[in-house]
């Protein structure tokens, strides 16, 4: 029997993943989706911090703890269903 719990942790580590991938070598296609959720996200009130190294702040949303920048260039959506 498999754990659906499990499941849906390594589903979202894998989408989280993908979106990390999609930063570091970067789609052309997909860049002007990710700005837009970007936008979306950054005027979210569900929107934190999530680290700060030096000058550069990471935000993730506190809904579903994803880093923003990896989460709007996933296969993931919004939790609130803003995109």
């Amino acid at each position: 029997m498999v754990c659906t719990s499990c499941n849906k942790i390594v589903d979202k580590v894998i989408s989280i993943g993908t979106g990390y991938k999609n930063i570091l070598i970067t789609n052309e296609q997909l860049e002007p989706v990710a700005k837009e959720r970007e936008a979306i996200c950054n005027s979210c009130e569900f929107i934190k911090e999530f680290i700060k190294i030096g000058n550069t702040t990471v935000y993730s949303c506190s809904l579903c703890s994803c880093p923003i920048k990896a989460k709007t260039r996933s296969n993931d959506k919004c939790p609130k269903g803003k995109w």
